[in-house]
């Protein structure tokens, strides 16, 4: 099995019980694993293509190894994954023209390749899984002709990994994921010169503790800055009026789709932070867990996890509370790996002991 090769981190991170105890469901998980594969009537090699449930096993990928890659090779006896490229190069910022080209320079986001691995670690049969700058929704997998997902694609040509093997001999591997981030200005506030005064007017005013009047002029400009849901978020939750904190937080985050997909990121985890601590408060669990692919979305990026610790502890113990005992671990542990903060860290203990119990 694949237990060998467990990072120490974990030891570190969990009680020895609590340890044993996933160490235990895991190698369960894995021997569930092979025999939906040999149910498959898959053999050798092709054992990686199987279409066998793996969500389960994923949790255990950030518990153990502190990564999240997601591939059947993971899993499977006889398979080693490449892990990490040993060669990338950056994907350049495209220069636009058009209608969209002012907003989109303002703009950040992702591009997910998918492609092969040879047996000489080159990529192949790249395509583009999802593209976060397409002006309409896109399903994952669909065509996508815009330049950020070209320039990705041209850097996806030069990912050069160390082969993946079967049995210690390299192979093909088909199916591998590689995000690439475009960012441009993506700390700055995208709004108009006026905007940008009203917003300072704004933080002065809250600044000084004089929150009705902030509150009436964000009412009195939201019509024509979005920020200014952001603003109300901010007040809201400071009179700890958290329902309409949490109504203006996703307004901010959601109405605009802009804003979940790319846009300044800075701002967006400030309206997640508050988004998410103002259900925790009310104790709506489950919305916080509808929230859990943006919070993964700022989980890839690593300058952010620090400032993301308390908001996975919030969705570490929504998880736990709302009975998914291993996602639940999964998120305490990413947020007690990224934080230095004494109390949050004592309260991520004393969940997890309670886990530890309820296992």
């Amino acid at each position: 099995m694949l237990l060998c090769s467990l990072s120490a981190n974990s030891d570190q991170d969990l009680s020895q019980s609590l340890n044993a105890k996933l160490l235990k469901i895991y190698s369960n998980l894995l021997l569930d694993l092979e025999a939906c594969v040999d149910d498959e009537g898959l053999n050798g090699i092709d054992r990686h293509q199987t279409k066998c449930n793996l969500d389960n096993l994923h949790p255990f990928q950030n518990i153990f190894y502190q990564t999240q890659h997601k591939h059947a090779s993971l899993y499977l006896d006889g398979f080693e994954y490449p892990g990490q490229p040993i060669k990338v190069i950056k994907p350049n910022y495209p220069s636009l023209s058009g209608a969209f080209s002012d907003y989109a320079e303002s703009q950040s986001g992702n591009v997910v390749i998918v492609f092969s691995i040879d047996k000489e670690g080159k990529t192949f049969n790249h395509k583009v899984f999802s593209s976060t700058f397409t002006y309409t929704k896109r399903e994952p997998g669909s065509e996508c002709q815009d330049k950020f997902c070209q320039e990705a694609l041209r850097a996806a040509l030069a990912l050069r990994y160390k082969p993946a093997t079967y049995l210690g001999s390299p192979i093909i591997l088909d199916g591998i994921k590689f995000i690439f981030r475009f960012a441009l200005n993506e700390n700055e506030v995208f709004t108009s010169r006026g905007g940008a005064v009203e917003l300072n007017k704004i933080n002065k005013l809250i600044d000084k503790g004089k929150l009705q009047k902030a509150k009436e002029r964000s009412l009195e400009k939201i019509d024509n800055y979005h920020y200014m849901n952001l603003q109300l978020a901010k007040i809201f939750f400071l009179e700890k009026d958290y329902l309409q904190a949490q109504k203006y937080a996703y307004d901010f985050l959601y109405d605009n789709w802009s804003f979940v997909e790319g846009g300044q990121n800075k701002f967006r985890l400030l309206g997640l932070s508050i988004l998410i601590e103002s259900c925790f408060q009310q104790n709506k669990y489950k919305e916080i867990i509808d929230n859990s692919d943006v919070i993964q979305n700022f989980n890839l990026r690593k300058e952010y996890r620090n400032d993301l610790a308390q908001v996975n502890m919030f969705l570490g113990l929504s998880y736990l509370f709302e009975g998914d005992l291993i996602k639940g671990i999964e998120h305490l542990l990413i947020a007690k790996r990224s934080t230095e903060n004494i109390k949050v860290i004592e309260i991520i203990d004393l969940y997890l002991s309670e886990a530890d119990k309820a296992i």
